[in-house]
C-alpha cells in the first residue's frame, strides 16, 4: 500500500484527469456535429488549450496571466512572465496560432464586448478560484454557451468554486453532463 504520495503526482494526475474529462466530452460532442469554437476562461500554460485545439477550429484564450501584469503596465511586463512565455512557447511548438486568439484582458472586458452575439460550443473556466470572481466568470461566459453546448469548470474541488458551480445547478438553467478529477462539465437543463 502507498502511504505517500509527492504533491507533485497527485497534482499531475488530477491534470491529466481532467484533460481526459475535458478530451472526452469534446470528442462526444464532434460525434454529434461539427465543432466551431471553445472559450477558455483562465488559460495559464495552454495544457487545456492544447486538448481543445484537437477538436475546434477555434479557441478564444481569456486570461489575465496574473504573473505578467502584476501591478506593472503590461509594456513593462510582457514577455517576462512564466507562464504568459510557457503559454506561447506551447501555441507555437504546436502551430496554434492560426487558430488560438488570446487577448491579455479579464473575463468581463472581452466577454461583454461580444453581448449575445458569440456562441461557443464549451466555455472552460480554469481562473480565478475565489467565490465573487467565479461568480462574475459564470455570469459572463453563460450566456456564450451554445443551446447544445458544454459549460466546464476545472478546480471543483476547491471550496468556493464548486459554491459557485452549485448555485449554477441549483437555478436549473445547467446540470451535470459529467466528472472526472478536478473537473465537472454541465450542459443546459
Amino acid at each position: 500500500m502507498i502511504r505517500e504520495l509527492p504533491w507533485r503526482s497527485i497534482r499531475e494526475l488530477c491534470q491529466e484527469a481532467c484533460l481526459f474529462t475535458i478530451g472526452s466530452a469534446c470528442d462526444e460532442l464532434s460525434k454529434q456535429r461539427p465543432l466551431r469554437l471553445a472559450i477558455e476562461v483562465g488559460s495559464w500554460h495552454g495544457c487545456s488549450t492544447l486538448v481543445l485545439a484537437q477538436y475546434f477550429p477555434r479557441i478564444i484564450c481569456v486570461d489575465l496571466w496574473g504573473d505578467l501584469l502584476d501591478g506593472a503596465s503590461l509594456p513593462e511586463k510582457a514577455g517576462r512572465a512564466e507562464s504568459f512565455d510557457q503559454f506561447l512557447t506551447n501555441m507555437q511548438k504546436n502551430d496554434l496560432y492560426d487558430k488560438v486568439v488570446f487577448p491579455i484582458v479579464s473575463t468581463s472586458e472581452v466577454l461583454n464586448v461580444f453581448k449575445d452575439s458569440l456562441e461557443a460550443d464549451m466555455v472552460f473556466i480554469d481562473a480565478c478560484h475565489y467565490l465573487d470572481p467565479v461568480r462574475l466568470d459564470i455570469q459572463n461566459a453563460k450566456r456564450h454557451v451554445a443551446k447544445d453546448g458544454l459549460f466546464a469548470f476545472h478546480d471543483y474541488h476547491h471550496e468556493q468554486v464548486k459554491q459557485a458551480v452549485d448555485e449554477l445547478i441549483a437555478t436549473g438553467e445547467f446540470k451535470v453532463h459529467s466528472q472526472g478529477g478536478w473537473t465537472i462539465i454541465l450542459n443546459r437543463a
